[in-house]
């Protein structure tokens, strides 16, 4: 979604190795049985308690927010955060709002 210098070098550092040092065969593996039986919320219906942090990206094109917003009940902890101009990548698109997100997540676990 943000398609400036910044993002591609944070892609070029973090997410291309990792494209181009997988495993072809061991991904095809993944792929062939990636879909779960059953949501975890479904397999275990009791209201997880602990903090949670649910980041999405509104321009997200690959899971999109709007499946996990409706979660938003079992996570009572939960902040549920939607970022305008942030797709699947969210974390190197708004790297700034993210880390904030995540200290503010870490530092309400350890309360």
């Amino acid at each position: 979604v943000i398609q400036d210098a910044a993002a591609f070098t944070a892609f070029e550092r973090y997410v291309l190795p990792g494209l181009r040092g997988a495993d072809p065969a061991v991904m095809d593996r993944i792929a062939a049985d990636y879909a779960l039986d059953a949501l975890p919320e479904e397999l275990h219906p009791e209201p997880f308690t602990a903090p949670a942090l649910h980041l999405f990206g509104r321009q997200d094109d690959v899971v999109g927010y709007e499946n996990g917003l409706a979660l938003r009940d079992h996570y009572p902890r939960g902040s549920f955060v939607v970022l305008d101009g942030a797709g699947h990548n969210v974390h190197l698109e708004q790297p700034g709002i993210t880390a904030a997100l995540i200290r503010d997540w870490l530092a309400r676990i350890d309360r």
